[in-house]
Formats: C-alpha cells, sequence, structure tokens
C-alpha cells in the first residue's frame, strides 16, 4: 500500500510517515555476527571475522488520523567483527556495520553502538544470540517534533552454526527481531512496528595455528651423511622462517632457516635417534 502524504498546510511542507517517524528516530539495526576456533566444550569464536548481511525491514504505522501503511525494505551491512570471550562458552560482538543508503541509521554516538552488543552462546557448534533490537534518537525525535510515550519488544534473537572442518572457518546465522513504538505528532497519536529479518555470513580471518612435522628419519649411522626437512602448515600459509628455541643441533648438524632443512655431510658420532631440535617460525 502506498503511504498517504500529508499536505503542506497541515505540516508546513509535504513528507510523507517514513520521513516523519524514522528521519525522526536513529534506528540501528545490528545484525549477526559470530564464528570460530574448536574447544572441548564448544567452538571457540573469540578474534577477528568478516561479516556480510542482508533481510527486510518491515515498517508498519497507524495513526488517528487515518494515515496508515506497511512497507518493507531491504538492509544489508558489511565490515570487520571482532568478538570478544566472556565466559567459557559465552562472546560478545559489535554491531556489524550498515550499508550506505538503508534504512539502518549511521550516525549513532558510541554510547549509543554500546547498547547494541550482542550476547552470543555457543554450546558445541551451534550458536544462539540476543541482544537490543533498535536505538530510538529521542532527541532528533523532539527536534521533528514528535513524542514517544513507550516501547516494547526490542529485542534480537538469532541462531546457527560454526563451520570449523576445514580453514577458513565460517558461521551462517539468521535472525528476527521487533519493537513496537506508541507516540504524538501535533496532535496525532500513532503505533509503529518495526520487525526484521537477516541471514548473516562470517568468515574466519585468524590465521590457523602453525603445526610443524619434523623429519620422517630419526637416527643416522657414525659417519653417513643426513638429510632431512621439517615442514609446517598454518600461519599465513606464505612461507616460513626457521631457527632453534631450545637445546642445539646434534654435532656436525646444520639447519637451512629458509627450507627447514636439517643436513649433515658425515655424522662424526653415532646418532641412534637424532634428538629433533624445538624450532621457532615466522611467517614471511
Amino acid at each position: 500500500m502506498e503511504p498517504c502524504v500529508r499536505s503542506n498546510q497541515r505540516l508546513g511542507r509535504t513528507t510523507d510517515p517514513v520521513y516523519l517517524i524514522l528521519a525522526a528516530f536513529a534506528i540501528a539495526l545490528a545484525i549477526l555476527a559470530a564464528p570460530g576456533r574448536v574447544a572441548a566444550q564448544c567452538a571457540d569464536i573469540s578474534g577477528n571475522w568478516n561479516a556480510s548481511e542482508s533481510g527486510t525491514l518491515t515498517i508498519s504505522l497507524v495513526a488517528s488520523d487515518g494515515e496508515n501503511f506497511s512497507q518493507s525494505y531491504p538492509v544489508s551491512g558489511s565490515g570487520a567483527v571482532t568478538i570478544t570471550r566472556t565466559g567459557p562458552c559465552t562472546f560478545q560482538y559489535p554491531p556489524i556495520p550498515p550499508s550506505d543508503g538503508t534504512l539502518v541509521n549511521t550516525g549513532l554516538t558510541p554510547a549509543q553502538l554500546a547498547t547494541l552488543v550482542r550476547t552470543v552462546k555457543v554450546s558445541g557448534n551451534n550458536v544462539t544470540e540476543t541482544g537490543i533490537f533498535a536505538v530510538l534518537n529521542l532527541a532528533a525525535a523532539g527536534q521533528e517534533g514528535l513524542t514517544i510515550t513507550s516501547t516494547t519488544g526490542n529485542v534480537f534473537n538469532g541462531s546457527g552454526q560454526v563451520t570449523t572442518s576445514a580453514y577458513p572457518y565460517t558461521m551462517t546465522l539468521t535472525g528476527s527481531a521487533d519493537m513496537v513504538v506508541t507516540g504524538n505528532y501535533m496532535g496525532y497519536t500513532f503505533t509503529l512496528t518495526i520487525t526484521a529479518s537477516t541471514t548473516a555470513t562470517f568468515t574466519d580471518t585468524n590465521e590457523p595455528p602453525i603445526v610443524i612435522t619434523p623429519p620422517g628419519q630419526t637416527s643416522v649411522a657414525s659417519g653417513l651423511a643426513y638429510s632431512g626437512t621439517f615442514t609446517a602448515t598454518g600461519g599465513s600459509n606464505s612461507g616460513y622462517t626457521w631457527s632453534v628455541i631450545s637445546g642445539s643441533l646434534p654435532d656436525g648438524f646444520s639447519l637451512d632457516e629458509d627450507t627447514g632443512i636439517l643436513s649433515s655431510p658425515g655424522s662424526p658420532a653415532a646418532a641412534d635417534p637424532l634428538e629433533m631440535p624445538q624450532l621457532t617460525l615466522g611467517s614471511i
């Protein structure tokens, strides 16, 4: 249904209810977020993630002057999200940054944004979350001549799963929210109902842990040449440098810091088995 338009004579300018209500509110949707590293009791979703979401915001207005309408709008957002651990399987994260051009307000103060932090609980790889749905900018509403008399609901709930079978880890969450606002404008009362449904996808941007695999051969007869390679996975996977951080190399052995090759032209004494050194890595 097309929204009715108030006349210049009544309001001093031609404008529709979307402007009257939404322009006066700072409505900030904090759409979903979260993701994971595996822990014993639950996936550990702390760390840095890239998040993107899309969904629908539906606004319904019922006014005492008969000016009623209901309309849906697309909403979207994307950006970097940092999730922090607050308990054994409990986490928090801030809102996903909204995209320009949506009905999501981008001018909130840090204090207003802080109220939109989501609380996330993880059980195994299952995730549930809850939080405040929106922030009303009462000062802006007053400047537009709006008086808010009550708000109810204003809760966001979501659920989904973390996928940790391969790196990078991902998580998909679906969520819904609603709130009802009542007030008056220039002698007319109104009830504004706002609902939202969203789907969000998150990709883990944390580097996986570095895992070192020692050479397969751990013994060599006295006087024979030896060559074995340490290998590694994880980190940035862009290359590694190698060095000994504990103990020392066997007599006559050297370690190539670029390739991870442990070698000897001929061991001077029996080495059965070789004692593999502890190595430190640095991605290059």
